[in-house]
């Protein structure tokens, strides 16, 4: 079983700020990354129990990380970040093994 440690991989260190004080209210120990490979390094020595992805960081680097994830056998929570709802990624992400997708609102439309 995994400890409470969550992974963010996002270039924003803003981002990256606000998400971990949420997620060490929560009990979770948080450990970021600016790179997929950054990310990966950091799976060879711990074990997560979540990681959020920003989308817009990651482009198509996304899917071969999730397929890695999945491949190692573990329970992890996999959680996309993105700027806007993008429905053909989406469904690709949850074929790849994504848990959830979270994205930002669209604009209303003008008429």
């Amino acid at each position: 079983m995994c400890r409470q440690i969550a992974l963010h991989i996002d270039r924003s260190h803003q981002r990256q700020t606000h998400i971990r004080r949420h997620l060490e209210m929560l009990g979770f120990e948080l450990h970021r990354a600016s790179t997929v490979p950054e990310a990966m390094e950091l799976m060879k020595k711990y074990c997560y129990r979540l990681i959020l992805m920003h989308f817009e960081t990651m482009s198509k680097e996304i899917f071969g990380f999730c397929s890695f994830v999945r491949l190692g056998g573990t329970d992890t929570v996999l959680i996309t970040l993105m700027n806007k709802p993008q429905i053909s990624i989406e469904g690709r992400l949850f074929d790849c093994g994504v848990n959830d997708v979270v994205a930002g609102r669209q604009p209303p439309r003008c008429s």
